[in-house]
């Protein structure tokens, strides 16, 4: 395994944010302790800002490592904000020129990140003890001076900018990792709201729309209500109920895992030939009962479309069982005519139940077309 396969290993599994910015914010700050010292060096700041900056990078570096191989982030998160605080900010600030440096920036660098990593009351102690020690150090430099290494204007400039660009690309970092796993997480979220949608108004076996969805819809065209996209006027709309023929000797003779299957074929083929874009639905209505919603120009277009679905299904090729055929009957009346959707129902299964009786595999409705 390659360096770089085994830190997409070791990333991947860091899924927890705050450990992975830990992580980000530690290489970072290396980087940028690293970045200092060498800084240090080249303007001559002279041996106990050097020696302060490497001490501090040794830990930062030791840390990370600790981190690495004992698994120890959580404990590694707050032994850092209260390090960097207590220890390193303060031997920096006042071996780094103090308040005429680019230290204030790295004060509040330090904020934004207790803010990021700690949280609940180690986040609360640790703003009260980074503002005591900002306070304080700041006092000191005021009191007494001559703690302070003095720093000439250049070296001050020079300084400023190397803090506002270490600063600036520490800062990019933990925001843009924080935005994106925002935005993983709100798709996430988003994903599983549609999910559970689709599990409350859908059944998990067949794919198709639950009873109550199908209620929902036909009570919508009775009532003129206009929530769904395209509503259906009744005058276009037919609904027929379907039902496989001898299902329970299918399920007795094939077993139920088969039986399944088969309501699952019968399904798509049902959800195949109906068009969601138009308003249609294709809906379980329960046990081996369907009901579709269909728009159609007159009664003769209805019930060629339903017979269609019968004649697919009476087709169909079962690998698991060759040589057998699975029909369906059904009855099929128009919407208009009746005032609420539990007397369309109703004679919908009285016509299926007609279907069944004359010797399945048939479609009923509108004078049997």
């Amino acid at each position: 395994m390659t360096v770089m396969e085994r830190i997409k290993t070791f990333w991947r599994e860091k899924a927890d944010l705050k450990t992975r910015m830990y992580y980000v914010i530690m290489v970072v700050g290396a980087g940028a302790i690293l970045t200092s010292l060498i800084i240090t060096i080249i303007q001559g700041y002279g041996a106990p800002a050097i020696i302060t900056t490497a001490v501090c990078l040794v830990f930062a570096l030791t840390l990370l490592v600790l981190s690495i191989w004992l698994h120890i982030e959580k404990i590694g998160r707050y032994i850092m904000a209260y390090f960097v605080n207590i220890v390193f900010m303060p031997l920096i600030f006042f071996a780094c020129g103090g308040v005429e440096s680019g230290m204030p920036v790295y004060y509040l660098l330090t904020l934004f990140i207790i803010g990021v990593l700690l949280e609940g009351k180690g986040r609360i102690l640790a703003y009260i003890i980074c503002l005591i020690v900002l306070d304080t150090t700041i006092a000191l430099n005021y009191l007494r001076p001559d703690l302070v290494a003095d720093m000439e204007f250049g070296k001050f400039v020079e300084d400023v900018f190397v803090t506002l660009i270490i600063a600036s690309a520490t800062i990019i970092v933990i925001i843009s990792m924080i935005v994106y796993a925002y935005d993983k997480e709100r798709r996430r979220s988003e994903e599983l709201m549609e999910r559970l949608r689709e599990l409350s108004i859908k059944d998990e076996l067949s794919g198709l729309y639950n009873r109550r969805e199908l209620f929902r819809r036909l009570d919508a065209i009775y009532l003129s209500a206009s929530g769904d996209s395209i509503p259906i006027s009744k005058k276009n709309c037919y609904v027929a109920m379907l039902d496989i023929d001898d299902f329970k000797k299918l399920n007795d003779t094939y077993g139920h895992i088969f039986g399944d299957q088969v309501l699952a074929a019968v399904s798509a083929i049902m959800r195949g030939q109906t068009d969601e874009g138009k308003g249609e639905l294709a809906a379980r209505y329960g046990g081996e009962e369907f009901v579709c919603v269909l728009r159609a120009s007159d009664q003769e277009d209805a019930y060629q479309r339903i017979d269609a679905i019968r004649k697919e299904i009476e087709a169909y090729a079962w690998k698991e069982v060759p040589g057998l055929t699975v029909t369906i009957s059904g009855g099929i009346t128009s919407c208009d005519g009746y005032e609420d959707a539990n007397l369309v129902m109703h004679d919908a299964d009285s016509l299926l139940y007609k279907a069944k009786k004359d010797g399945k595999n048939q479609i009923k409705g509108f004078t049997h077309i």
